[in-house]
């Protein structure tokens, strides 16, 4: 198993290596399998949008259906977040860019020159006013929904290996 999730309705999806997403609900397996079309690398659920990232792209899910195919990605992902109005997917790469996407697949912002290392982590503050981004040293912070950063590259940094999880209090 590669990631899991709740979805809206408390069902839990887990995805895995076999490149596909089963179904559990009140601890029974459920009849239904998602096929992710590719091994999976991380997963985020926001309300109703889930945004799982695999080694071939993006697959976007609505309340735990796929909403279309495999979106081809030019880089390869490392973390995914969903924000908790499913307005926004941020996708963190290998390349040390984050990227921002719409809910329904297309990108229209990159934050190019936030990290010096691959993007590893990230996490949307429960109001929605802020991102944060972990990479394999800094913590990074930017306000949302510009994308400005609050606080930057070598600020919260010299952590010992790769940053693998973030959340807000």
């Amino acid at each position: 198993i590669s990631g899991m999730t709740v979805l809206k309705d408390s069902q839990l999806l887990s995805v895995g290596w076999d490149d596909t997403g089963y179904y559990t609900k009140g601890g029974k397996l459920q009849s239904g399998k998602l096929d992710i079309g590719a091994q999976p690398a991380c997963i985020s659920t926001g309300t109703s949008i889930t945004a799982i990232a695999t080694v071939k792209g993006l697959l976007i899910l609505k309340d735990g259906k796929a909403t279309g195919g495999l979106i081809p990605l030019k880089y390869d992902a490392n973390c995914v977040c969903v924000s908790k109005n499913d307005q926004n997917i941020f996708v963190g790469g290998n390349d040390n860019k984050i990227y921002v996407y719409t809910n329904s697949g297309t990108e229209y912002k990159v934050i190019e020159d936030g990290h010096l290392k691959p993007v590893h982590s990230l996490a949307v503050s429960e109001d929605g006013s802020m991102l944060a981004a972990g990479d394999t040293r800094d913590v990074c912070v930017y306000s949302l929904p510009d994308l400005t950063p609050m606080i930057g590259k070598s600020r919260w940094c010299f952590h010992l290996q790769k940053i693998t999880c973030l959340a807000f209090s």
